[in-house]
């Protein structure tokens, strides 16, 4: 999962966003991301794209994800991303 960056921590900054992952079919690795919904800060945004990226799938499964990213002061909270994606 993305790291929370120490100067959004400090700050307090809290946001969540969706991401769209496209992905190499034959090699599982991602190729590009859309960002679908901001966090909110482009310090969190980035976070999240530079881990995401890295991201890799069992070849031939998938070609595109989308992947929800929550930023939050409390532990990850499941009914919020159901709020997001109902």
């Amino acid at each position: 999962k993305p790291k929370y960056p120490q100067a959004a921590l400090r700050k307090r900054l809290m946001g969540k966003g969706i991401f769209l992952l496209n992905v190499n079919a034959k090699t599982g690795k991602v190729t590009s991301i859309k960002v679908e919904k901001r966090t909110g800060y482009e310090l969190l945004d980035v976070a999240a794209l530079e881990t995401l990226i890295k991201w890799r799938f069992k070849p031939n499964t998938f070609t595109r994800v989308h992947v929800p990213v929550l930023f939050g002061m409390n532990s990850y909270r499941t009914a919020e991303l159901h709020q997001m994606f109902p």
